[in-house]
């Protein structure tokens, strides 16, 4: 099962997304397996428009990926001004 959380002031933003879009909590006809990639790129996107529209979203994200294989760190860059 895959697990998400969101701390900040964007918070509030991704997690109705991503409640719908992993957890598909207001969409449950919708569900289906994720795979890995599509799941940091939904995250990637996710952070990209809140940084967009949340002032004191930062200018980076660390993506922490944890599977039965190991952990994976990594950074994203959000914005460069």
């Amino acid at each position: 099962r895959a697990m998400h959380g969101v701390k900040g002031t964007g918070s509030s933003l991704i997690t109705s997304l991503l409640d719908n879009q992993v957890d598909f909590l207001t969409q449950p006809q919708n569900k289906r397996d994720l795979t890995l990639e599509e799941t940091v790129a939904l995250v990637k996107d996710s952070f990209t428009v809140c940084a967009e529209r949340d002032i004191y979203t930062g200018d980076q994200v660390e993506i922490v990926v944890m599977t039965k294989d190991g952990i994976r760190e990594e950074i994203f860059p959000l914005r460069k001004d």
